[in-house]
Parts: structure tokens; sequence; C-alpha cells
């Protein structure tokens, strides 16, 4: 989902066709502007470690343009799946656990929310909140929570954004949604 979010608007271009002075990202102004690192050459860039990581944490680097390409080709190869009502009551929890969270919530207390809804351990919930993160699902807040001055990075969105009486008619397959 996050390979998707990130690179899904992205127009083909050269990396040195918008060249930034201070790199924050990258030194790409393209893919810097969209989050994602990307570096001018890929040679010696190994697939195998980025698909370990993909296989058993879900992703590491999420945001790197050589594991995006790596995970919607991968994506692309795999066989037409459905979706299960258990699965669908886990999606749901998740995003209720989302939604009861307040304004002084963090991160690591939605995490901890998470763990007895999904069979997940703490990395793999963390890189489901990042996924989200990238996705759009999980935004931040726009002022710093109280307490101890660090920003909370979790954010419910509008009930009309994720509408859960369309997810029961949804089917979720390999080519997209349908």
């Amino acid at each position: 989902m996050s390979s998707w979010a990130l690179t899904s608007g992205m127009e083909l271009h050269s990396y040195e066709q918008h060249p930034l002075e201070r790199a924050s990202y990258s030194s790409c102004g393209d893919c810097s502007a969209r989050r994602i690192m990307s570096d001018k050459s890929y040679v010696g860039g190994d697939l195998n470690v980025l698909n370990f990581e993909r296989v058993k944490w879900g992703g590491i680097r999420l945001n790197h343009l050589l594991y995006c390409m790596l995970d919607l080709e991968l994506l692309s190869r795999e066989e037409e799946f459905s979706v299960s009502r258990e699965d669908l009551a886990i999606l749901e929890r998740m995003v209720a656990a989302v939604e009861s969270c307040g304004p002084d919530n963090t991160a690591r207390k939605l995490e901890k929310r998470w763990r007895d809804l999904l069979p997940a351990n703490q990395h793999e919930r963390d890189v489901i909140m990042e996924i989200w993160g990238y996705a759009g699902i999980l935004v931040p807040q726009e002022e710093p929570r109280k307490g101890r001055g660090r920003v909370a990075i979790i954010t419910p969105l509008p009930t009309d954004y994720f509408c859960f009486n369309k997810l029961s008619i949804v089917s979720i397959t390999s080519s997209g949604w349908s």
C-alpha cells in the first residue's frame, strides 16, 4: 500500500531534472517532494536484502524508490486473493482503535491498542503504522501534543474519509480494488 501511495502520481523524470540545493529525502526534487529517498544510480543495489525485509517484516525501507519498485513488481506477480470476513473484522477493529485515540495519544499507544487486535509483533505493528502514514490513513497532528513536548503522530481521519460500510461490499485483489 505504501509503495503505491508514494509512487502512484509520480511522473517519469530524471534524477537531475529538478535538483535541490538542500536535499531532504533526496537530491532529486521530484522524489523529495513525495518523501521518497532516491539515488542517482542503483548499481549494486541488493534486491535480495530488500525482498527479505519485505517478506520478514513487511518492508523496512518503505520510502526508498528501489524498494517501491521491487514491492510493486512483486505484487504484480501475486496470484489473485480474497479477503475473509475475519480480515475485514481485524481491519475494522484497527481503525476503531485509531478513531478512539485522543489528542494526547502517541503512536506507541496506538501500537499497544493494536496488540490484541491482530497477530503481529511490535515491529510488525510499527511497520503497519508507517505504511498507513504513507498512505495518508494516519496523519500528523497540526499541534504538538500536551505532555512531554513531543508531537503526536496519529490523528484519526474524518469518518467520511474511510467508510467501513463500503468495505463489506469491496473485494480486494492483487489487481486492485473492485
